[in-house]
């Protein structure tokens, strides 16, 4: 009998704490951009790190090496600045908000009235569904 209880207990604490970790909860928003951009700035190093290695080999020229690693530069640049802003989300603000949307009350101070594209790092409105700048079509939350 003390096993199901501990079964029953789990499963009701799984219930409890899921719509934290849902597709469309701002904890699963923040940390689920945050791997992907981590995964775009090690693709764009690894990006420029192939590079260099083809300009010292000589498949490159002077001029050519520069404007792509130029374009490899600002993109990792916009990656690390929105993987930073990121960062600073304070989770225990996260969490209030989540509860509050699952419990359909109005959320406060927490939503932005502004979203980054994971590919190229422009600023969007809030309601954007596409990126003004590269037209990458944002995931619906």
């Amino acid at each position: 009998m003390i096993p199901i209880a501990y079964i029953l207990g789990f499963l009701i604490l799984g219930w409890v704490i899921s719509p934290l970790f849902k597709r469309g909860g701002l904890i699963y928003e923040v940390h689920g951009q945050a791997e992907d951009l981590e995964d775009k700035k090690l693709r764009v190093y690894g990006n420029i790190k192939d590079l260099e290695f083809d300009y010292a080999m000589g498949r490159l020229s002077e001029k050519d090496f520069q404007d792509i690693r130029g374009q490899f530069t600002r993109e990792a640049s916009k990656v690390v600045a929105r993987l930073e802003e990121l960062q600073k989300h304070d989770l225990d603000t996260l969490i209030e908000a989540d509860l509050k949307r699952v419990n359909h009350e109005p959320v406060v101070e927490v939503e932005k009235n502004e979203k980054y594209c994971i590919e190229c790092g422009h600023k969007n409105p809030a309601k954007a569904k596409f990126c003004a700048a590269c037209g990458e079509k944002f995931e619906e939350v």
